[in-house]
C-alpha cells in the first residue's frame, strides 16, 4: 500500500511520505506449498492486452521469456543509460525467481533430498552424482564468497527482522523454519532474516544447511545476512564433525576441495550485526 501516493508518467509512483516507489515489472504464481510455478512479466501481459497500461514503453524495453531470461540484448540502447539501468533493476528481480539459476538448482536439488521418493527415504541424496553435487557447491562458494567480501563485517539491520540459531547441521530445523518463516521466499517476505552462526558440526547434514543458506543469500542479498560463528572456523571443525562429513559424502580428494571452499565463504562473512541500532548479535 502507498499512501497518498500520485502516479507518474513513467510507471512511479511518488509518495508524500516515504520518497518514491517503482510500479512492479511481474507478478509471481505461488502454490499453497510456497513453491513459486510461474512468472508473468508485466510488459509482455500489456502487449498482450491482458492488463492496462502499465506506464512503461513496452518498444523500448527488452522482453524476456517465462524464466525471467532476456531473449535478445539487442534492443538495449548504448545511448540510453537511465533506459539501460531501469531495465536491468527490474532483470535482478526477475532473477531471483529464474529457475535454472545457480541458487534455484541448489534449492531444487534440496528438494529432492528433503522428501521421500520412490525407493529414497528423506533427507537422503539417493542416486545423486555426488561428484557432480560437490562441484556444484564448489561453483556456489564462489559466487558466494563475492557477495560476503562486499558486506561489512557490523552489519546495520532493520525490523521486521527474524533472528534465528544455532542450526549446527540440522536440516530439519531449517526446513521448519522455513515452513513458519518463509514459505514463500525470503524475497516475497516482507523481512529481514539474521542467521547467528554455527551453520555445521554435531548434526549430519552441515554441508546442506551451508548449501541451503548459500542459495538463498545468493538469490536475497538484501534479506538473509549470515554471521560468522566459533564453528566457522577450521581447526574447531577438525575437531568436530564438519571435516568429516564432506569426507565421507564426497570422498577424500573432493570432500577436501568442497570443505576448504566452504571455509573460504566462511572467512568472509560478517560477525556481528546491530538491529535497529539497538540489539547487538554476535
Amino acid at each position: 500500500m502507498i499512501p497518498c501516493s500520485i502516479p507518474l508518467s513513467d510507471g512511479a509512483f511518488q509518495s508524500q511520505d516515504s520518497g518514491s516507489y517503482t510500479l512492479a515489472h511481474h507478478t509471481v504464481k505461488v502454490r499453497r506449498s510456497g513453491q513459486i510455478t510461474d512468472i508473468h512479466l508485466l510488459l509482455d501481459m500489456e502487449r498482450a492486452g491482458e492488463v492496462c497500461d502499465t506506464g512503461f514503453d513496452v518498444d523500448e524495453m527488452v522482453p524476456c521469456d517465462s524464466n525471467g531470461e532476456m531473449q535478445s540484448s539487442s534492443m538495449i540502447a548504448p545511448e540510453v543509460p537511465q533506459l539501460r539501468h531501469r531495465f536491468f533493476d527490474r532483470y535482478q528481480s526477475v532473477e531471483a525467481f529464474n529457475l535454472r539459476s545457480l541458487p534455484n538448482e541448489m534449492i531444487t536439488a534440496l528438494r529432492f533430498f528433503e522428501h521421500e521418493k520412490s525407493g529414497k527415504p528423506s533427507l537422503n541424496w539417493g542416486e545423486v552424482d555426488m561428484m557432480k553435487l560437490g562441484q556444484y557447491i564448489i561453483s556456489m562458494c564462489a559466487a558466494i564468497k563475492d557477495v560476503f567480501e562486499n558486506e561489512s563485517r557490523l552489519l546495520w539491520l532493520s525490523t521486521p527482522c527474524y533472528i534465528l540459531g544455532d542450526i549446527h547441521g540440522n536440516y530439519r530445523d531449517l526446513v521448519c523454519f522455513e515452513k513458519a518463516l518463509w514459505r514463500v521466499g525470503p524475497h516475497l517476505t516482507p523481512a529481514n532474516f539474521l542467521f547467528l552462526g554455527d551453520y555445521v558440526d554435531r548434526g549430519d547434514y552441515g554441508i546442506e544447511v551451508v548449501s541451503y543458506l548459500f542459495a538463498q543469500k545468493l538469490q536475497a542479498t538484501g534479506k538473509f545476512f549470515l554471521l560468522r560463528g566459533n564453528h566457522e572456523v577450521r581447526d574447531i571443525q577438525k575437531m568436530f564433525t564438519f571435516h568429516q562429513e564432506c569426507i565421507r559424502k564426497f570422498g577424500e580428494r573432493l570432500g577436501t576441495n568442497v570443505w576448504n571452499a566452504v571455509n573460504e565463504v566462511f572467512d568472509c562473512m560478517p560477525v556481528a550485526a546491530i538491529v535497529d541500532k539497538k540489539i547487538f548479535c554476535i
